[in-house]
């Protein structure tokens, strides 16, 4: 799951970046058309022996100055026309002065790549990196071994100092540093010149037009969504409000209902209980002959009875087949003083409710 995100942020980086630049053309176009001037760039070809200056693109006429000639406390002054141009200055240095390392790193890391890259840079570059200006460029991604080729490239700070220092002293100011020849773009890499001028995610008007657009969207979409909420509210509050009174009354009634239920519940299983009179003889005809009852008090569902018998365990063998109590036993047996075989005791029962 984590790596089809990774390339699915991928592909959509490279669709973004392809929208931008289409639309950036066109803006560019137009930008030709009505303001020439404005935001143009003058790129400067950097060999080892020569600088090339052209004006806009790579097939505008080039101006070759050598590289002698800027080693001196007063370069010789750029040609007034080429300040037509603009004085936004793109630097592409000539790829043979760099050096580029291809590697392989695994496909997890793509989401941290300058972390993981800036940790193993050290041990790939031929200097040491504080003498070097660096960047990378993601060349592929390989689903098959789960990797992503990189390419590392470097410049040597020597190589690009002293044209930082003619370009400021021209009055003008550096816009990229990148890799290239004349005639060969697009270029590669974007290095991070000695002035912070350069940055990796450098964004124009075009660039900053497109994103405070996409706020603004962001903020109507926010706009709507919060309104609907609110309006959601207002609604469910107004048709809670419309309801209430009939809510109230059907659970009133529903209310009623339940109070009526549990009285007649209270009625049926009263009417299902056995009269008094009624338990009274049917434990009367269980007894035995010479068994007298003394005391019989009957609680909703409990019977207690006492008396005196000669056999008490007897009773309790006859009272089992009563037809309305249920679970008989005898809790006490004492001997009656001045009665020979004559035993007092203590029954216990639970009062049969029948159902209908």
């Amino acid at each position: 799951m984590k790596r089809a995100v990774v390339i699915g942020s991928r592909q959509l980086t490279k669709f973004l970046k392809w929208w931008i630049g289409e639309v950036k053309g066109a803006l560019d176009d137009a930008r030709a058309y009505l303001v020439p001037r404005w935001r143009r760039t003058i790129a400067f070809y950097v060999s080892r022996d020569c600088i090339e200056i052209r004006k806009g693109d790579a097939q505008s006429t080039a101006i070759e100055i050598p590289r002698s000639q800027l080693n001196v406390p007063d370069p010789p002054p750029l040609p007034g026309d080429i300040l037509t141009g603009g004085r936004r200055v793109r630097v592409i240095v000539d790829p043979d002065m760099a050096f580029i390392h291809a590697f392989q790193m695994p496909l997890a890391t793509l989401s941290h790549l300058d972390s993981a890259i800036a940790l193993q840079k050290p041990k790939w570059l031929p200097m040491d990196s504080s003498l070097v200006l660096t960047d990378f460029e993601v060349v592929s991604i390989d689903n098959d071994s789960q990797s992503v080729w990189v390419d590392l490239a470097a410049v040597k700070r020597d190589e690009i100092h002293p044209i930082e220092d003619v370009v400021h002293r021209w009055g003008l100011e550096i816009d990229s540093v990148e890799l290239g020849r004349p005639g060969s773009e697009p270029t590669r890499f974007k290095f991070r010149g000695s002035d912070g001028g350069v940055r990796r995610y450098a964004m124009s008007r075009a660039h900053f037009g497109l994103v405070v657009s996409a706020f603004m969207l962001f903020l109507g979409v926010a706009g709507v969504s919060v309104i609907q909420e609110v309006r959601a509210q207002r609604a469910l509050e107004r048709a809670l409000a419309e309801t209430s009174s009939q809510a109230e009354a059907v659970l009133r009634q529903r209310q009623e209902l339940l109070s009526r239920l549990e009285t007649l519940s209270i009625i049926s299983q009263s009417e299902r209980a056995p009269t008094a009179a009624a338990v009274l003889a049917d434990v009367t005809a269980h007894l035995n002959k010479d068994a007298w009852l003394t005391t019989f008090e009957l609680k909703a569902q409990g019977l207690r009875f006492i008396g005196v018998s000669s056999d008490p365990a007897a009773l309790v063998t006859g009272l089992s087949a009563a037809s309305f109590i249920a679970e008989p036993q005898l809790r006490s047996s004492t001997s009656v003083a001045g009665g020979v075989g004559r035993e007092r005791f203590e029954i216990t029962a639970q009062v049969k409710v029948s159902a209908k």
